[in-house]
């Protein structure tokens, strides 16, 4: 399963990382209880490494650990699939299909990628 999450607060700081976290366990439990989770991620120090990030562990309702590539290191999948739905919406723009917000951009990805939505039984 890939999650992506599309908002239109850019800011992407340690409080979005951590309600997009939450997100994504709920979407997990509707299918398997979640008693621990393992997080890994990049460098990003405003998202991942600032104290915000490290308090916001402690209130995650399950063990949580955090683990780190170094910065700039490695891809992962997460990459790929991002990567892949960027490449999608600059095709579009380019193609003249104009997106205003991040609803708009979601309801793109839905139907360019029917099965990929985690949403969808």
């Amino acid at each position: 399963m890939c999650i992506k999450f599309l908002s239109d607060d850019i800011t992407h700081d340690y409080h979005a990382v951590h309600q997009f976290t939450l997100k994504s366990i709920d979407l997990l439990r509707k299918d398997a209880p979640v008693k621990e989770v393992i997080l890994w991620s990049d460098g990003a120090a405003p998202q991942y490494k600032g104290k915000g990030s490290f308090a916001d562990v402690t209130l995650y309702p399950f063990k949580c650990q955090r683990n780190y590539f170094g910065s700039k290191h490695g891809k992962g999948e997460a990459d790929s699939e991002t990567g892949r739905f960027a490449r999608a919406l600059k095709r579009a723009v380019a193609k003249g299909q104009g997106f205003r917000n991040a609803e708009e951009k979601a309801v793109f990805g839905r139907h360019a990628y029917p099965n990929n939505d985690p949403l969808k039984k």
